[in-house]
């Protein structure tokens, strides 16, 4: 339900603290999970929600439900980081000196696909910020996360995968580079020539990726004739029938 309709006005900030005290050990299961889906749904309303939600302290409260075992409860909790991140003060949070950034990626892979969607969701939004896509590249076997992302069968997560690829070719050439000398040039190339309506928002990324990356001169332009973009010294192979 709306939270505008079910809380109108000021009730919406008076549920805030209720439901973040429903986020405790001795609270049921049951009571966790619905706590987080309403903390989600309130953080989705805008800035000054979310913001009560951090002066309620509910930030820590929420991240520890991360680890939670319980699939359903760690799912409700990567949601409602994933809203929590439109928050700069939030954002702010994973560039730290912490593990957070690594946790997300990690849940990109989450045999679970609402909780994967999240993660890539959140990642998607953290990735503008360049301190953000240095700290995805300290991950052991990024590029490994970054192409499973990019080849993902649901379409949403390939998305949220091409838009935080092409936000790292932004950040920094060093790290385009590193992205340009693996596989995932193959499948930006590949996507770049997708037809499908459904996907042009993910082929207009993967476009605006190989732009970037034609601009610090990492890969040749393509060119009249029709040969497509390849980087300079390589052979290219594409992926086109395996991503379509």
């Amino acid at each position: 339900m709306d939270p505008n309709i079910a809380f109108p006005g000021q009730r919406m900030y008076e549920v805030v603290r209720p439901m973040i005290h429903l986020l405790d050990i001795n609270r049921t299961g049951l009571q966790n999970f619905e706590a987080l889906m309403a903390l989600t749904n309130l953080a989705s309303v805008g800035e000054p929600v979310r913001k009560r939600i951090l002066a309620e302290n509910g930030f820590p409260q929420i991240e520890h439900y991360l680890y939670e075992e319980h699939d359903m409860i760690q799912k409700a909790a990567t949601e409602c980081i994933c809203n929590m991140v439109m928050s700069e003060d939030v954002a702010k949070l994973f560039e730290g000196e912490n593990d957070r950034v690594k946790l997300l990626l990690l849940f990109t892979s989450n045999e679970d696909q609402a909780t994967a969607l999240a993660a890539s969701g959140a990642l998607a939004i953290l990735s503008s910020s360049v301190k953000i896509c240095q700290k995805i590249v300290q991950v052991k076997n990024w590029l490994d996360h970054m192409l499973a992302l990019a080849v993902n069968e649901n379409i949403q997560i390939q998305h949220r995968g091409i838009y935080i690829i092409t936000n790292m070719i932004r950040a920094e050439k060093d790290i385009a580079a590193n992205i340009i000398e693996s596989q995932i040039l193959e499948v930006l190339m590949a996507v770049s020539k997708f037809e499908d309506s459904e996907k042009t928002m993910i082929r207009e990324c993967a476009e605006a990726a190989l732009l970037k990356a034609a601009e610090y001169e990492l890969i040749k332009p393509a060119q009249e004739n029709g040969e497509g973009i390849v980087a300079h010294g390589e052979q290219k192979t594409p992926l086109q029938d395996n991503l379509r």
